[in-house]
Order: structure tokens, then C-alpha cells, then sequence
């Protein structure tokens, strides 16, 4: 990954601390010191947001930041004014990306007072591979839902779907309908003309394209890359027979960030501007088959210890888009087998699904990038096919693919019709219960992450515990809290067990206790009235097994 040597540590609202430098050949970043004159304001996001794009930071009691304004237009203006060509903003970034042939007027740039100072030095960082993890043992979920019956005719695309039970989803009606997910890539070759997506452009499904490396808020020209088209093709194509996506329902945005002919630090940028148009336009799930770690300046290559989700323009980015309440699925990576071996940016941010590849048994591909962070995080996070993967070929019909460019799709688009089950969770909580209910949740591993997910599972859990959510990798709820009288405890047993649960005072007194057995997958809902005559203040709830104790404090009134 590359390391952009002269990069210093972002805010959270991925403020540089400079103004300008080179991004690729002729392109260049420029910073603007502030937002201090824009015409907008935070109490009327509807002055930059999308409808959508509101309903969902209110669904999620999701704060509005001095990101989401836009930048000031009087800065672009006499940006523009100088001879410099803009071809795109960041308000996110608070700045511009701009083509020049005159280096001259980046002299002038330089003096203007709204710009930040350019940087002075350059660090260098020492690169560290740390040593190979041995790979795992690979175990399979087997649980069903009861509605287990086909709702489409998947032809040989069966297989990366059932893999993690994805069929359940469908067969229960949750097949992407209403959900909008960004596919930010290379490019879309033949999207509008391809019969596998026919009836994306007959149902209106397709509602935004933009082409960010050209620039200029241009649409898809639909003549570059085959790569983002057959990554579509795994979520939303449709040949009956042959090829159904994973969310075949879904509407898509199409933002093209990344130019196949380079590779080249601007393509950070790009991303980011492709993720806060996504954001603007209400995007629930976003995926990017994408990540870089070289480039072809080979001085600001990146280094194992820059997997760490803070330092990469694109992981700040990606990372950012999950607090804006997006849900963010990326490869892990191509180098499983190359002396790098490990995830590229922003597979390595904070808050993302991060996605290696398994073949058709359900085993680890040997090309799949491998974790974890450089800060101890487990990446990958879960696994799905990307060994052979049925994708839309470039002509008619079908063809197979490798890489976890394709694996990630193909779980971006099971994830978007999981939280359209259930879409009164937020995007962490979606992907914890995901993360819980993979094949190696108690024994994660460098290349498998937490395993191979299963949705028949997820979605019975949410299923039982709806409307009510669950905190981090907690497999329980606690309901109400505070409570007046009952108590509600839903819980989910992984594995055949033997439980305890006790509730004391803070004297540490028993007030209620109850020891029973579990058998594995199993769901239990409890109603606890024994406090009903309790003092008023706070409890302790003790769920124990002779693996695993949770805590949590509960109060009466």
C-alpha cells in the first residue's frame, strides 16, 4: 500500500495539514484553510443532502459535521480564475484536485491566503513484514431457515450465494428492493447494452453514474473497464439459468474512481469524492473492489505498518463513510501469494466488511490477501467465493472470475438484503451480527478472518431479537433498560452449552438465578418478573458459560 511518504496524521474530518502536492502526473492537490464563508449551514442540511441521505443520518442519530458542508465556491472560482482546470472537489477534504501543464501557477498558488501551506519535508518510514500466519481450519454452518425454497432460477451462480446461506434471504423476500448501493470501480464496460443487466435499466434501478477520473462531474461512458461491470454483474445481474445477483432488486449508483492505465495516489482522492457523492445521495452500502498499496511512483509506496486504517487518504475516507451511517464491503486483496501477502487500504479501515475469498467448498484461496492489521485488527473480516466466481461475460452469457474483487460483491449484496430485513439496525450492528454468526467466530484467523458468514442464521437472530439491538459482539439483549418490571433477556447459543444467569444487587446479593442447558443454534427468549418488589437503582445480569461471562448493568425505577 502506498505510503504518501509526505502524508502526516488526518483529523477525523481527514483534515490535511498542508496545501498542496503532486497526485499523479499534471494533477495536483490544493487545500483550502477553511469553510468560513460558505452559505450554508448544518441546521438546513436539505441545502446539500438528499432527502434520503437525511432520513438515514435520522434514522441512525447520526450527527451533521463540518464535513458534510460544501466547500466554498468563491475558492474554486479563483482556482479556476488562475488557468487551473478543477476536476474535482472534496468537501470532505476541504479542497480541490486540479490539471496543470504550468507549474508556474502552482507558484501562485501557493501565496494565495486560503490555501494551506505546502509541506516542507518528507519522512521516510522503514518497511516490515512481519511473519506468514499459518493458515486454519475451515468449519461450515449448516443451520436453515424454514422457508428454504428457490425464488430464482440461479443457474451456476447457486453456489456463491449458498454458500452463506444467501438463498434464505431471497426465499424470505429480502432481495435488495428498496436499498441503494454504490459500486465505485474502474468502470462499467457495456452496462447499458449487456443482457445481464437489462432489467436494471427497465425498472429504473440504475438512478446515477459519474466518471471521477475524468472529471468534472461527467457520467459513465460505459467504454472503459470490464472489471466494474462483472463486479455488478455478481449483485445485480439478472440471466435467469445462468446468473442471479446476490441483491437483484437493488438500485445502484455507478461512480467510476479508479483509472486502470495507472496507478497513482490521486485515485485516493477520487474515492473519496465518489464515497461523499454516494453519501449525499443517500447510499446505504457501498462496495469497492479496489486497494492500493504501490504505485507507480515507487517513493510513496506504502508499508505493512500503514495497514493500520488511520494512515491511507482512502481508509480515513472509507472509515469516514461508516460514521455517515453507510455500510462500506472491500476486498482484501489479490496477494495472498505474493511476497506482500497482505490487505491493501482501506481494507484496512475501521468499520468496514472487508472480504477474502474462498473457493467452491467453502476453502481459503490461496491468492487472497491476508491480515491482519499492522495494529492487530482482524482482516479479513468474513469470506465469500471469489475462486471462480460466475460473472457476466463481456459479450452474452456468462464466464467465471477470480479474485476477491469478486467476493466482495457478491457479500456487499447479500449484506444490503439482510438490513433491508431489518433496517432499524445501524451498519456496525449489521456487520457484528454478521461477524457472530461466521464459521470461525470464536477462532479468527489471518486468512480466513471470522469465517464464512451464514445469513439463514443472522436473519433468524434479528428475526428474534427485533425491534430491539444488541451492543458490539454481544450475543444477548437485555430489554427494557431501565425497566419498571419485566425483564426480557433474548440470547443465541452458538454452540451446546450449559448457562447461568444471575441477577444481583450492587451488595452483591442474588435476586434471581437460573442454571439451564442449551443445544447449539439455539434461541431462547426469557422474561425475568422476580424484581418485580425490588428496590429502585441498579443490577447486575451475569450470562455465563465455562467458555465465555457477559456482564451488564440494568436499572429499575
Amino acid at each position: 500500500m502506498k505510503k504518501t511518504v509526505f502524508l502526516i496524521l488526518l483529523s477525523l474530518q481527514l483534515q490535511f495539514l498542508f496545501g498542496q502536492f503532486k497526485i499523479a502526473p499534471e494533477k495536483y492537490w490544493i487545500q483550502f484553510t477553511d469553510k468560513n464563508q460558505t452559505a450554508y449551514s448544518l441546521d438546513f442540511p436539505q441545502q446539500f443532502l438528499s432527502q434520503r441521505a437525511i432520513e438515514r443520518r435520522e434514522r441512525y442519530n447520526i450527527e451533521y459535521a463540518f464535513s458534510d458542508l460544501p466547500i466554498q465556491k468563491n475558492y474554486v472560482d479563483s482556482i479556476k480564475n488562475l488557468g487551473l482546470n478543477v476536476l474535482n472537489v472534496s468537501k470532505w477534504l476541504n479542497g480541490v484536485i486540479v490539471q496543470t501543464i504550468d507549474t508556474t501557477l502552482l507558484e501562485t498558488v501557493k501565496n494565495l491566503s486560503f490555501v494551506k501551506p505546502f509541506p516542507k519535508e518528507k519522512k521516510n518510514f522503514e518497511k516490515k513484514i512481519p511473519k506468514k500466519p499459518q493458515p486454519s481450519t475451515v468449519f461450515f454452518n449448516s443451520k436453515m431457515n424454514e422457508n428454504n425454497f428457490p425464488v430464482y432460477d440461479y443457474g451456476n451462480s447457486l453456489n456463491q450465494i449458498e454458500l452463506s446461506n444467501g438463498q434464505i434471504l431471497h426465499s424470505n423476500g429480502f432481495d435488495g428492493k428498496g436499498m441503494l448501493i454504490a459500486v465505485i470501480d474502474a468502470g462499467f464496460y457495456k452496462v447499458n447494452s449487456l443482457n445481464g443487466f437489462d432489467s436494471l435499466w427497465a425498472n429504473n434501478q440504475i438512478v446515477a453514474t459519474r466518471d471521477f477520473v475524468r472529471g468534472g462531474f461527467a457520467p459513465v461512458s460505459f467504454n472503459t473497464s470490464t472489471h466494474g461491470m462483472q463486479v455488478l454483474s455478481t449483485i445485480g445481474g439478472n440471466l435467469p439459468g445462468m446468473l442471479v445477483g446476490t441483491a437483484p432488486k437493488a438500485s445502484f449508483c455507478l461512480l467510476r474512481s479508479e483509472d486502470g492505465n495507472s496507478e497513482n495516489i490521486i485515485e485516493e482522492f477520487n474515492w473519496t469524492v465518489a464515497a461523499e457523492y454516494a453519501d449525499s445521495l443517500g447510499v446505504d452500502v457501498i462496495n469497492t473492489s479496489l486497494g492500493y498499496s504501490t504505485f507507480d511512483d515507487e517513493t510513496v509506496n506504502y508499508s505493512y505498518q500503514d495497514m493500520d486504517g488511520k494512515t491511507s487518504i482512502v481508509a480515513k475516507a472509507a472509515t469516514l463513510c461508516a460514521r455517515k451511517g453507510m455500510l462500506v464491503v472491500v476486498s482484501a486483496g489479490n496477494e495472498g501469494n505474493d511476497p506482500w501477502k497482505y490487505i491493501a487500504t482501506p481494507a484496512d479501515a475501521d468499520s468496514v466488511l472487508t472480504v477474502g475469498s474462498i473457493d467452491n467448498t467453502g476453502n481459503y484461496s490461496s491468492f487472497s490477501s491476508i491480515g491482519p492489521t499492522s495494529d492487530w485488527r482482524t482482516k479479513p473480516n468474513v469470506m465469500a467465493k471469489g475462486s471462480a466466481t460466475t460473472v457476466q461475460s463481456t459479450t452474452e452469457g456468462v464466464t467465471i472470475s477470480y479474485g476477491t474483487s469478486f467476493s466482495s460483491p457478491v457479500m456487499a449484496g447479500m449484506v444490503a438484503c439482510l438490513w433491508q430485513a431489518f433496517p432499524q439496525m445501524n451498519n456496525i450492528e449489521i456487520i457484528k451480527t454478521i461477524e457472530m454468526f461466521s464459521s470461525q467466530y470464536e477462532n479468527p484467523s489471518p486468512t480466513m478472518g471470522y469465517g464464512i458468514p451464514d445469513f439463514a442464521l443472522s436473519f433468524q437472530y434479528l428475526k428474534t431479537i427485533q425491534p430491539n439491538t444488541f451492543e458490539q459482539n454481544k450475543p444477548y439483549k437485555i430489554f427494557p433498560n431501565p425497566a419498571k418490571e419485566l425483564i426480557n433477556i433474548d440470547f443465541y447459543s452458538p454452540e451446546a452449552a450449559r448457562y447461568k444467569i444471575e441477577i444481583r444487587n450492587t451488595l452483591g446479593q442474588i435476586e434471581y438465578l437460573k442454571d439451564f442447558e442449551l443445544l447449539a443454534n439455539n434461541f431462547f427468549h426469557l422474561e425475568v418478573n422476580e424484581l418485580i418488589n425490588k428496590s429502585s437503582g441498579i443490577y447486575i445480569v451475569k450470562i455465563a458459560t465455562e467458555k465465555r461471562t457477559f456482564q451488564e448493568r440494568i436499572f429499575l425505577n
